[in-house]
């Protein structure tokens, strides 16, 4: 199941919050970028948020270039 099916589940069932535990992804190419964008905007208009659990070096730094890190709450173990 891909992450934006996922994630709509969520949507549908009207969370608040949407925690991603992104510890295991190894890279985060533009359609995870998109999808991670287009999910907060979804939340945003609901008042909501989305907090991003360990992501790898090679992720962090891709948020970081994007200055995405400035966007969501990231949270590091």
């Amino acid at each position: 199941m891909w992450l934006q099916d996922l994630v709509r589940q969520s949507l549908v069932q009207a969370h608040k919050i949407i925690e991603l535990d992104l510890s295991k992804v190894r890279f985060l190419d533009s359609n995870g970028i998109s999808a991670l964008i287009s999910i907060h905007k979804t939340m945003c208009k609901r008042g909501g948020k989305i907090r991003l659990f360990g992501p790898t070096p090679a992720v962090s730094q891709i948020l970081q270039l994007l200055s995405l890190n400035e966007v969501f709450e990231i949270i590091n173990p």
